[in-house]
């Protein structure tokens, strides 16, 4: 039988696994022992707390098969949700914009759009680090364990905020390289895509800040490729996000 349930200090092997096999490695489900040590200590707490609003709070569960004969194949899968995506530190995206260019003197008239950092998605409840052994992908296990989190904040909606966002990894091309990356990143960091992903894993995210461009971003100056990538999800994950839609 399946079922999903809290996660569980027992459960470190396991989610060790998931989190090192999952395509592509995820920033909330670091492949690190000592980092998903204590996010399962957080989510013990998390659930020990008698929260009356969402605050840093996060949640993970696991898919177990109450079946399975060892115990290393107990654990199918892990998903987690953030009460606040910002409640600790701001939660960065890009938010698309259009700015007019004109001039009359010229009679010239310009929509140009850009990426602007924004912090607009830090009070929502945040679904993320989900990962599942690849057997059980496309299966009703994947969706009891998709499921099963909405309905915990069904249950208890004094904890979660109004909106809820979901976090999908974004497009990464054959070679498992970011185009965006390539366009933008790569001028402000001395590191590649894969190191700095690692990176957000294991820290804080405030580097972003510190070191990214606060200006916006016109689009028609980012590489074709670039442009193609935004608002593009991981091509593992393309299933998925079309459920949802």
């Amino acid at each position: 039988m399946l079922v999903v349930r809290p996660v569980a200090m027992t459960d470190l092997d396991a989610l060790t696994l998931l989190a090192e096999n999952a395509v592509p490695r995820l920033t909330n489900l670091p492949a690190d022992r000592e980092r998903l040590e204590e996010r399962i200590a957080r989510s013990l707490d998390s659930f020990e707390r008698q929260a009356e609003f969402p605050g840093d709070e996060q949640y993970m569960f696991v898919l177990e098969n109450t079946a399975a004969e060892r115990d290393a194949d107990r654990v199918l899968g892990t998903a987690t949700i953030r009460a606040q995506a910002g409640a600790s530190d701001a939660y960065y995206t890009y938010r698309q914009e259009t700015l007019i260019h004109a001039s009359q003197q010229l009679n010239v008239r310009r929509e140009v759009q850009t990426l602007a950092l924004s912090h607009e998605v830090s009070d929502a409840t945040l679904l993320c680090a989900f990962s599942l052994d690849p057997r059980y992908k496309g299966t009703s296990a994947e969706s009891l364990l998709r499921r099963a989190r909405l309905m915990f904040i069904a249950q208890y909606p004094e904890r979660f905020s109004n909106i809820l966002a979901v976090a999908f990894p974004g497009y990464l091309d054959s070679r498992q390289q970011s185009p965006f990356w390539e366009s933008v990143g790569s001028h402000f960091f001395a590191r590649g895509f894969q190191e700095i992903n690692h990176i957000a894993g294991l820290r804080s995210k405030s580097f972003i800040a510190e070191v990214m461009p606060q200006f916006p971003l016109y689009l028609p100056l980012l590489t074709p490729q670039a442009r193609a990538a935004i608002g593009r999800e991981h091509p593992a994950h393309e299933g998925p996000l079309q459920e949802m839609l």
